[in-house]
């Protein structure tokens, strides 16, 4: 019976959340689901109808007005379901307050506060999906596939903005003193750049230079980034509109409306997390150089780089044929790198810095790449030396950084899997093969990429992926940790 409850406390949750819009507007749940979901379906279904009635654009036009538009009302429609959906997460709803008399966990206390505005962004996807992706199909005649990569890519901008502008909204307000205006002041805030950004993109088009000049000078509002994608399908437009919508989407998990303490969010325990990511990472890199097995392997590290360095350059000095030295360059950026598979088990010493400092399993995730990136530069300085001199073209750099990425990466995954700790030959050994055998493995997968855009793009996202999977493992790993240990009441005697 207790599992049957507290699998059903997110249901719960969201249909009290639902239950508190519904009286809000003064209707029935079921009479306010209708008046979501009919409008939704009505609109999708009448767009869609006439995105496959639109004749195509003249050879003379460079931008279909009607792919413009389609272009602009997916992008800030997204913008303003972001700022809905952080509102609605910090709404206050009287009914969650008998969820005080029975403590519910942070996990389904989350989900069931943000399952409800999860469903208004299907209803918006129903409404302007279809019609979206069918318009850029045949506006720009690239296929689906490329319809649907930039309609994500808009969407998770969007959304981004709209969160940044809703914590930005709360500065304002915290600074004003006016806290009811926190809602109307992120929407002003999403029309002015509308508004604004609109003029500045007609100036922009109208200052008589061509093709895609005046798409670049108003790059920076985003949304003529994705236009770009939409309209060339550039290898380069996927790199830098990815690269842009990673950094706004990371920018917007972090940013958080200041001043605001409503009662959801209250009954929500998070961390207290009092070293901001910087001082977290910083503490990492005393510990591998103060630990005399970290600074071992660093040395190590360092000398087997430089060495592997060595011999590249005199193969390359020295051999009358061009060789091809991609393996030899792996293992010295591998062996550079090979001291990464401890900064796990270096963190759970006598001295734990997560329970020492109380810093959150991300949070961790991410201080612990940034220290091995940091020292793996030094370590790995003269493979970089070397490189710029044999090959200094901007796609060779950045595939090389790309690959350094994701050589750190992948040794923090292994180091937050594995958890080898200082000491133990064995686990250790283990430990820096797997993490070998990965690198060259997805390595290989990589080289067979030819086009730099691509090799970059894809390896970033691995390494992207490697360290969610390292957040995921490192969060399992504490919620296994909390269940077993043991409590002050458990061995506690009584009279």
């Amino acid at each position: 019976m207790n599992r049957l409850v507290r699998s059903s406390r997110p249901t719960l949750i969201s249909w009290l959340v639902f239950r508190r819009w519904a009286s809000s507007a003064g209707m029935r749940p079921a009479a306010f689901a209708g008046v979501l979901i009919a409008p939704a379906v009505v609109a999708g279904t009448l767009l869609l109808l006439l995105a496959s009635r639109q004749q195509g654009p003249p050879r003379e036009v460079t931008v279909d007005v009607f792919l413009f538009a389609v272009c602009l009302v997916v992008f800030f429609t997204a913008w303003g379901y972001g700022i809905f959906g952080a509102h609605a997460g910090d709404a206050t709803f009287r009914e969650l307050r008998l969820l005080r008399v029975r403590p519910v966990g942070t996990a389904a206390l989350r989900a069931g506060v943000r399952l409800p505005p999860r469903l208004v962004g299907l209803l918006l996807a129903v409404a302007l999906g279809p019609a979206a992706a069918l318009e850029v199909t045949r506006a720009t005649g690239y296929g689906w596939r490329h319809a649907c990569a930039v309609l994500v890519l808009m969407v998770l901008s969007g959304t981004s903005m709209g969160r940044l502008s809703y914590a930005l909204s709360g500065r304002i307000n915290h600074l004003l003193h006016a806290p009811a205006l926190h809602l109307t002041v992120a929407y002003l805030i999403c029309l002015a750049w509308a508004v604004g950004g609109i003029a500045l993109f007609t100036w922009s088009v109208s200052s008589g230079e061509g093709g895609m000049a005046p798409v670049y000078r108003v790059g920076f509002l985003v949304w003529p980034l994705t236009l770009w994608l939409v309209l060339t399908a550039s290898p380069w437009a996927y790199v830098i509109t990815g690269a842009v919508t990673l950094g706004l989407v990371l920018a917007a998990a972090r940013r958080r409306p200041l001043g605001t303490e409503s009662r959801t969010t209250a009954l929500i325990r998070r961390p207290f997390d009092p070293a901001p990511p910087p001082f977290a990472a910083r503490l990492l890199v005393r510990r591998l150089w103060r630990n005399p097995r970290g600074r071992e392997w660093l040395l190590v590290g360092a000398f087997f780089s430089l060495l592997s360095t060595l011999a590249i350059g005199y193969a390359a000095l020295e051999t009358p044929v061009r060789v091809d030295l991609w393996a030899a360059r792996m293992l010295a950026l591998l062996t550079g790198l090979s001291f990464g598979v401890l900064v796990r088990g270096l963190s759970d010493r006598s001295r734990p810095v997560e329970a020492r400092w109380q810093i959150g399993p991300v949070a961790h995730v991410w201080a612990a790449f940034a220290a091995v990136l940091f020292l793996g530069v030094l370590t790995t300085s003269p493979v970089h030396v070397a490189l710029v001199l044999d090959d200094p073209t901007p796609g060779r750099s950045g595939i090389h950084m790309a690959t350094l990425l994701l050589q750190a990466a992948i040794a923090v995954t292994v180091s937050f899997v594995a958890v080898p700790r200082p000491g133990s030959g064995g686990v250790e050994f283990l430990s820096v093969m797997a993490y070998f055998a990965a690198s060259f493995a997805l390595g290989a997968v990589l080289e067979q990429v030819t086009a730099a855009p691509a090799r970059i793009g894809a390896t970033v996202l691995l390494a992207l992926a490697g360290l969610i999977a390292s957040g995921v493992a490192e969060s399992a790993r504490r919620a296994r940790l909390g269940r077993t240990a043991p409590t002050a009441q458990a061995g506690h005697v009584g009279p």
